[in-house]
């Protein structure tokens, strides 16, 4: 009894999209050739495309990260840092 139910959801579906207006369009006038598709209550140009404004490039702002300069030790911190790393005596 399900596979029934399943079989007229999907040719309900089918009915539906079968309902769907479609249709096209090409005009040739003193302003050149236009090619218009039609689907459902939408009409969309195909030819000649659109025109779209282009973005205006920003110009990228340079970002300078500031350099951590390492604190330069003297030779005296330098060893006693090294005696706290060894590891002693063998």
């Amino acid at each position: 009894m399900m596979w029934l139910k399943i079989l007229l959801v999907v040719l309900l579906v089918f009915f539906l999209i079968g309902r769907i207006k479609l249709g096209g369009m090409v005009e040739y006038s003193a302003q050149g050739v236009v090619c218009k598709a039609r689907l459902g209550a939408i009409w969309l140009q195909l030819y000649p495309p659109k025109k779209r404004e282009k973005k205006k490039e920003k110009p990228e702002k340079e970002k300078e990260k500031p350099i951590k300069e390492k604190k330069k030790k003297r030779p005296k911190e330098q060893a006693e840092e090294l005696e706290h790393k060894a590891g002693g005596p063998l």
